[in-house]
């Protein structure tokens, strides 16, 4: 197939899940703040996951309503993504 280049993309975590990319969020120091009712929130902030590696895929299909699964090679197994 001429997805080769996507499947080279993909990454697998620890937990077996598989994207292209995964975020970490990072934890900001809390403000000082008089009151307990004075809290802001703070933005979320998010880097990227290094610690993942890449995903060893075997087979990729297109189904009918134009999905693309993967077949990935996790822990000795093969499980469609």
């Amino acid at each position: 197939m001429g997805l080769k280049w996507y499947a080279r993309s993909l990454r697998i975590d620890e937990d077996g899940d598989v994207a292209d990319e995964f975020l970490d969020e990072v934890l900001q120091p809390a403000e000082v703040s008089c009151g307990a009712d004075d809290r802001r929130q703070l933005p979320k902030k998010f880097e990227v996951k290094y610690s993942t590696r890449p995903a060893k895929v075997r087979k990729q299909v297109i189904t009918v309503d134009g999905k693309i699964h993967q077949s990935v090679e996790y822990q000795g197994k093969l499980q469609w993504v």
